[in-house]
């Protein structure tokens, strides 16, 4: 790997640890929730985002959407139904979306989706 290629992959590193970072101690203060789960997630465009779940928040979504007790199961594990995935996307992961935006301009269609996946 070249010496520019290096600095690149560091600079979006240090972007997304500040990101994410940022986005879970928002959640954890602005909620005063118990978290039993947190996760960072890659969409298919290669964009992250942090999800989460509460006991709180896991209590009210099983009410509303009427969760079996066999499906909560899963359902507490379930990254994409959680009411805090995608939390703080607009306020937190900019820089990190600039970055992957300039580094998938400057890939092939088979790069982006082969190489820079794994």
């Amino acid at each position: 790997m070249d010496v520019c290629a290096e600095k690149e992959k560091e600079e979006l590193t240090e972007a997304l640890v500040k990101a994410a970072g940022a986005a879970f101690r928002s959640l954890q203060e602005t909620t005063k929730e118990h978290f039993y789960y947190y996760v960072l997630v890659f969409d298919e465009g290669l964009h992250p985002y942090i999800s989460a779940w509460s006991d709180e928040a896991l209590e009210k979504s099983v009410v509303e959407q009427q969760i079996t007790e066999d499906e909560t199961r899963w359902w507490k594990w379930d990254c994409s139904d959680s009411p805090y995935a995608v939390y703080g996307y607009d306020d937190f992961f900019g820089e990190v979306s600039e970055l992957l935006d300039k580094r998938e301009s400057l890939l092939s269609g088979e790069e982006l989706y082969g190489i820079e996946w794994d």
